[in-house]
């Protein structure tokens, strides 16, 4: 499985772009599950540094988008963590990353 950051390559009316997990997986049976879930973080494109996904000084509002963008990369690291170690499955991981309770994962004693 992999989770990557990325825009959705269409801008609003203020030139922003959002910013959304892109996740990629392929199952045993060489099925192909892709998906696109927005992280609700907007910026001009200009404004960031693709490669380590932080915003440059140029933008007022710096501080608070890098927080959101580290808080998204925690998101990514604790899912594929939980995937890896078969506590999630894919579903669980696309909800876990839209912020949606999964009850699959809760134990009812």
């Amino acid at each position: 499985m992999t989770i990557t950051l990325s825009f959705k390559n269409k801008v609003d009316r203020y030139n922003r772009d959002t910013i959304r997990y892109y996740i990629s997986h392929s199952d045993e049976s060489s099925k192909k599950h892709r998906s696109w879930i927005n992280t609700g973080i907007k910026i001009k494109p200009k404004e960031i540094d693709t490669r380590s996904w932080r915003v440059k000084v140029s933008n007022a509002n710096q501080k608070e988008l890098n927080i959101s963008l580290e808080d998204a990369k925690d998101k990514i690291s604790k899912a594929l963590t939980r995937f890896e170690t078969k506590q999630f499955t894919y579903q669980q991981v696309v909800s876990y990353l839209k912020g949606e309770i999964d009850y699959g994962s809760v134990f009812i004693c």
